[in-house]
């Protein structure tokens, strides 16, 4: 029988958790064995401690605390989550819709407007060919992700991404809330 085995039985025995026939094994090991005997004395002296504590009971309003904490919604963590949603569901589609991009900006170009309205159509133009730009380089990815060769890599990575985002969400939905100051639950 090995000490770490013995340990365990003697927090067994503490508890009054201990079958008998373990019970008998024990005090055949701790009669042979001096290391474990000082170790069993020690446990004993530190159990005798705590025989005559008187148990601590928890404050009256603590189950109603608890409750309050438990059911008070984080409309902060939620917001915080559409948003992010929003922003990515917003970059998905302007990478999808690049070729209406791509129509604005002919005719943003095209138009002669004088003056402050000229100005602004004009950085309004440049503005829609550079999101063309980038729509047109997530085509290619895409394009490149969906090939015949690369089609079972694209739907684990869509799978692997919706798990992630699930995750994310449960995650921030789930959050604790820092605690300000000691006081209270």
């Amino acid at each position: 029988m090995r000490c770490h085995e013995v340990h365990e039985w003697m927090s067994l025995r503490l508890d009054g958790c201990l079958p008998a026939a373990e019970e008998r094994q024990l005090e055949a090991h701790l009669a042979g064995c001096p290391a474990c005997t000082a170790a069993w004395a020690e446990w004993q002296e530190i159990a005798s401690l705590f025989e005559g504590a008187p148990l601590a009971l928890p404050p009256e309003d603590l189950t109603a605390k608890v409750l309050a904490r438990v059911h008070k919604p984080r409309w902060g963590a939620f917001a915080g989550s559409v948003i992010a949603m929003v922003a990515g569901l917003g970059l998905l589609g302007a990478l999808l819709l690049w070729p209406l991009a791509g129509a604005c900006s002919a005719a943003m170009t095209t138009a002669q407007m004088p003056g402050l309205l000229g100005v602004m159509a004009a950085a309004l133009a440049q503005l829609l060919e550079t999101a063309t730009l980038l729509a047109g380089t997530g085509r290619i990815v895409l394009l490149a992700l969906l090939t015949p060769h690369s089609a079972a890599a694209a739907m684990g990575y869509a799978l692997l991404t919706m798990v992630a985002l699930m995750g994310w969400l449960r995650m921030v939905s789930h959050r604790r809330m820092p605690r300000r100051g000691a006081a209270g639950l």
